[in-house]
């Protein structure tokens, strides 16, 4: 009788672990891909673990990835999310670089310093191998600051790993290429561009939801770093006004054709992101230092119950980069010099609204664990409603992040009702005190706009 009783407590305790795993605040993170064997990131990385005890080159658990054991590659279309190729291509110069470039925000950096800066900066061999290195960096750094440790006493938080960002090749991620007619009718012609519109957004919405529907059965939040400004989409839809004409279109076509291809893309987001209420969608506003209700921004702008667009601050203000909204970005977050992993078990610091997303995605995953019967929708009015007024904010509620009240919300609203729950916590937990708030204005120009 008793080793009856030892076995099935034994067996108990098994399911309440493996519960307790499964039942974990998880991420998708959909970015440049995050290292797997980074030693902070490795402990947060979810496997799939049907695939990893299953057949190799068979899709075990019949999900339609084979073998995506440590994610998937949307891009590649195989299970390395993380390219370990790139191990050791890039050199302590593009570290250089960005201690240097933290030297310059803060008006620390020395004569010599600046010289070198500036050399580099006309250097265009080395921009073009620091955008690489940018994307080989990206994903881990935005990982490293949404599985921030200082949390882990409410249960711990994972992550599954998407590369979605790049230039596929081939497959189902490949880039419609635009076909001229170069005759016609000046209208006919006109039609033409904006069907390709049409097919090129068809395309890209089949994109994101193939992302989405991958990590929907096991994510609780979802982060996109990344995004199309309204000055790139200018850009885009001129190139291809130029290829259909043989002429450059003028300012109030090449905007208006942008903003026919960012609005369609942000009501194609907003359709997704109804689809499944059960996950969180955190978006970076942008680093245009632009009004976002009047420039739009995909895929921030948009808007609905489960959808958060956070944009950067440098404590007490925003940074001068950072997009900004009063209908279209819901709230601020750190965003400046922030440090984070990279590959290779390094760390570097960094400016930009996809450090301050990733902020708010672990904001959001640390509440999901407190409170397991939260919902997405009711994450967020936490988050929104548990914030810092600043009028610098200039976002839908005005405000900074406060983790600390969200947190204490979270506790909260196990034994109270959320607005109550809410109340309390703005009563017990004080604002976030700055003591200063950095110029970042020395940051911002040189920044590499964000990868689309």
């Amino acid at each position: 009788m008793d080793q009856f009783k030892i076995v099935w407590s034994m067996l108990f305790i098994q399911i309440l672990i493996t519960s307790f795993a499964i039942s974990a605040s998880t991420l998708g993170l959909l970015d440049s891909g995050a290292d797997p064997k980074q030693e902070i990131l490795s402990k947060h990385l979810r496997l799939n673990k049907v695939e990893a005890r299953g057949v190799r080159f068979k899709d075990d658990d019949k999900n339609g990835y084979i073998d995506d054991i440590e994610g998937w590659n949307f891009i590649e279309e195989n299970g390395h999310a993380f390219d370990a190729n790139n191990y050791g291509k890039f050199g302590d110069v593009f570290y250089k670089y960005y201690r240097i470039r933290e030297k310059k925000a803060l008006e620390t950096w020395t004569p010599k310093e600046e010289a070198w800066y500036k050399e580099k900066r006309e250097d265009e061999e080395f921009l073009e191998e620091l955008k690489k290195f940018r994307s080989f960096i990206h994903g881990s750094h935005v990982a490293g600051i949404a599985m921030y440790r200082d949390h882990k006493r409410f249960g711990p938080l994972n992550f599954i790993n998407v590369k979605y960002l790049g230039k596929a090749e081939n497959g189902a991620a490949k880039e419609p290429e635009y076909k001229p007619l170069k005759k016609g009718s000046t209208a006919g012609r006109i039609r033409h561009l904006k069907k390709f519109i049409t097919k090129y957004n068809t395309w890209q919405e089949g994109k994101l939801a193939r992302a989405i529907d991958y990590v929907c059965k096991r994510a609780h939040v979802v982060n996109g770093s990344w995004g199309k400004s309204f000055k790139g989409s200018v850009k885009v839809v001129s190139q291809w006004y130029e290829l259909e004409f043989e002429s450059e279109p003028s300012k109030e076509i090449s905007e208006e054709l942008a903003r026919l291809f960012l609005n369609n893309l942000i009501v194609r987001t907003q359709r997704i992101a109804k689809r499944y209420p059960h996950i969180l969608f955190v978006f970076s506003a942008g680093n245009s230092k632009s009004d976002n209700d009047e420039f739009p921004h995909y895929p921030s702008d948009a808007r609905g119950k489960n959808i958060l667009a956070v944009g950067a601050s440098n404590g007490g203000a925003r940074t001068n980069s950072s997009n900004f909204g009063l209908k279209t970005v819901d709230l601020f977050a750190p965003g400046f010099l922030i440090a984070s992993t990279t590959p290779e078990n390094r760390v570097l610091k960094t400016t930009g609204t996809s450090q301050a997303a990733p902020r708010v995605s672990h904001a959001a995953l640390v509440i999901r664990n407190i409170n397991k019967s939260l919902l997405a929708p009711q994450i967020k009015r936490i988050i929104m409603e548990t914030v810092d007024y600043n009028s610098e904010f200039i976002s839908v509620s005005h405000g900074h992040l406060n983790l600390p009240r969200a947190i204490e919300a979270a506790k909260l609203s196990l034994k109270l009702s959320l607005p109550l729950a809410i109340k309390k916590a703005k009563k017990n937990v004080l604002p976030i005190s700055f003591d200063k708030a950095f110029n970042s204005s020395k940051i911002e120009d040189d920044a590499l706009p964000e990868p689309f």
